[in-house]
């Protein structure tokens, strides 16, 4: 589509230029005529100027393009992304000259033909064509009554742009048509940055985790990521700990729309994974332990955390319902419970037990519920602030109720390990359904419901054996690990890095330290690198496009307004005579630059807008929403949209439109009333 725009420019681009000379060489083109020279001949001579100019101009804007391009790729290597190699493809380029030579061509071929229709007397341009019938009319109705009035400079002017409103809607036409491109560039190299948004900027995942398999103490977790820190490249470490298959208790849970057609939908040989033996009907397989609360829960995860470190701090402002007490919270009497806002799109029935027994095994269990209800309950989980007011809000459990936890102790005794649970009542201190500010990885990307956040007290409560120190080799531990399910909980560290990092020996370094401690590492950086790399090729590509376009368009008017302004010397000149100083004609032509930059501001936002909704961008994600939630929803979705560079787009088209009005008419102002009014 650029491209299409680019070619419809350069053709009227080069059609504009060519008028202009051919209007300035009336003079020397009539003398031709007036001594023998045929239409024929004229519309030849000028051909052939075309075609001398473009076969001088051919090689180096050939070599232009090669050399910006080459330039580009350059750039675009600079974000150390996948390789890229220069290549040349003269195929494409043979086409990319003809298109071009075919658009100066035609752009050359209308003002040939008009230059031949140049009068041996007169001028080429027909005077405008003012109502004069309607103003003798006006001074009849008005005869025996008509006063003088004075006439300002303004008054004056504005006269003149309603007897000559053609020119001026055309320049408004190309420079809103400029801002258009300008600001729908900014837009779709927005777009370009989709999936790089949806997979890793909005869900913050991180370049790795690491997950080790076993609990570290709060001073041994400061000290791996300290340690992590210090490796080259390495901008940030968060660490938490997670706990497996906590039982939680409440009496309502039962009810809970959720949680029961996730119950419907679960098979049976996976349903002991989510739910203990006794709950609702006893779908899950186990041994009964004897107590009400463990027999009859749901099992969740549990996520031990420090309130005062970042990813701490960060969990505790994200806050949605209720006010956390910080004193009790780490004292492990209060909790934060994650609850997602879900919406519920249709009735889907009778649930039953998902078939495809293997391919639900294979996902994760933490994401397992949201992608089960979303495929076959019609459910949409959230954790986003973008549905905060447009999804439910599950209020089986409230900010200030208690529920009761507990966890398998699993208390070894000779070589049989024993179910052992000691629950605990605590206080529901605060909910959170959505992420207010920014969001905490690995929460956005599973959307777990009912997963308990409680502080590294309370945590030690559930999983005693989960506060180990330093390890190091002694694989009898490790072995040991294996036959405990979910007594020593998990370590878990994601670590960001910066743009200096070196991949081979950031991997390097991170994978010898993974085996240090026997943890598993997930490196999402190179995944991450090419989304990013992708979008940022593309983005460079729409970017250069526009602004060649927009620098056209702009070119375009800079040539209709010097025309202008020359076609204009002698009221110029009237004017100068008057007593109307070049400051307030200067000032005029900067108003008209300030007002037509603003006017076409407001049409190309409409245009955006339009684009917005129109487009696949603009598609509504839920068939239910009303007009208003349509509308709220397609505005959150640029979230992440650069409103910068957005504002310094429409701040710079605004310079450059009052730069173009008073450059072009700068010659004309500066010269004499004389030499304006000499015909």
């Amino acid at each position: 589509v650029i491209l299409t725009i680019i070619f419809i420019a350069t053709v009227v681009s080069v059609f504009q230029i060519f008028l202009s000379q051919i209007k300035r060489r009336s003079r020397k083109l009539a003398l031709l005529k007036s001594i023998g020279a045929t239409n024929t001949q004229i519309v030849g001579l000028l051909t052939w100027e075309g075609i001398y100019l473009l076969i001088g101009c051919l090689p180096g804007g050939a070599l232009l393009g090669v050399g910006i391009s080459y330039l580009v790729l350059q750039i675009i290597k600079l974000t150390k992304g996948s390789a890229i190699i220069f290549y040349l493809n003269y195929q494409m380029a043979g086409y990319g000259l003809l298109a071009g030579v075919a658009a100066v061509m035609a752009g050359m071929i209308i003002p040939a033909f008009y230059a031949a229709g140049t009068p041996l007397v007169g001028t080429m341009s027909k005077p405008p064509k003012h109502n004069a019938q309607r103003f003798k009319k006006l001074l009849q109705g008005k005869k025996g009554d008509v006063q003088a009035q004075r006439q300002s400079f303004v008054s004056v002017t504005l006269r003149h742009i309603s007897l000559n409103r053609g020119k001026f809607l055309l320049n408004l036409a190309i420079s809103a048509i400029t801002i258009s491109i300008m600001l729908s560039s900014v837009f779709i190299c927005y777009l370009s940055f989709a999936d790089y948004n949806k997979t890793v900027a909005i869900p913050n995942r991180p370049d790795y985790t690491m997950e080790i398999p076993y609990g570290l103490d709060g001073i041994y977790t400061i000290y791996y990521s300290n340690a992590i820190k210090k490796i080259p490249g390495v901008a940030d470490v968060q660490g938490y700990r997670r706990g497996n298959n906590l039982h939680l208790s409440f009496e309502k849970l039962e009810n809970d729309e959720i949680i029961n057609d996730f119950y419907q939908l679960i098979p049976e040989s996976l349903a002991e994974e989510h739910f203990a033996p006794a709950f609702k009907d006893g779908k899950a397989r186990g041994k009964l332990y004897g107590d009400e609360h463990v027999d009859t829960a749901m099992k969740v995860n549990m996520y031990g955390i420090n309130p005062d470190s970042e990813i701490g701090k960060a969990i505790m402002n994200s806050v949605t319902e209720g006010k956390l007490d910080k004193e009790a919270f780490k004292k492990g009497r209060e909790l934060i419970l994650l609850m997602p806002n879900y919406k519920k799109d249709n009735d889907a029935g009778e649930l039953s037990s998902y078939s495809d027994v293997s391919k639900l095994s294979n996902i994760s269990k933490y994401s397992r519920m949201k992608w089960l209800l979303e495929k076959e309950a019609g459910y949409k989980l959230s954790l986003s602030k973008r549905f905060r007011d447009l999804y439910e809000h599950n209020e089986t459990i409230k900010a200030g109720e208690y529920v009761v936890i507990s966890a398998d102790e699993e208390i070894q005794v000779g070589d049989s390990i024993i179910t052992s649970y000691q629950p605990y009542e605590i206080k529901v201190g605060a909910i959170i359904s959505y992420f207010p500010d920014e969001n905490i990885w690995p929460f956005t990307d599973t959307t777990e419901s009912y997963a308990v956040i409680g502080s590294s007290y309370l945590f030690d409560m559930m999983y005693k054996a989960a506060n180990n120190g330093y390890i190091g080799n002694d694989y009898g531990f490790f072995q040991m690990l294996t036959l405990f399910d979910t007594k020593f909980g998990n370590t878990i560290l994601h670590i960001y890095t910066n743009n200096k990092a070196d991949r081979i020996k950031t991997d390097t370094r991170m994978i010898e330290f993974a085996n240090t401690l026997n943890a598993k590492l997930y490196n999402y950086r190179e995944s991450n690198k090419l989304l990013y790399t992708g979008a940022l090729n593309n983005a460079l590509i729409i970017g250069l496009l526009g602004f060649a376009t927009s620098v056209i368009a702009i070119f375009i008017l800079y040539n209709i307004l010097t025309s202008t302004a020359r076609q204009e010397k002698y009221r110029t000149g009237i004017l100068q005579s008057i007593g109307v100083t070049g400051r307030q004609l200067v000032a005029q032509q900067m108003a008209f630059g300030l007002v037509n930059s603003l006017i076409s501001l407001v049409i190309a936002h409409i245009i955006v807008i339009l684009v917005m909704f129109l487009t696949p961008f603009g598609r509504p994600v839920e068939s239910s929403f009303t007009v208003f939630e349509y509308i709220m929803d397609v505005f959150r979705r640029l979230e992440l949209y650069p409103w910068l560079i957005h504002f310094l787009v429409c701040l710079l088209f605004t310079a450059a439109t009052v730069f173009v009005y008073f450059i072009s008419s700068r010659r004309v102002i500066k010269q004499s009333p004389v030499e304006n009014m000499r015909v």
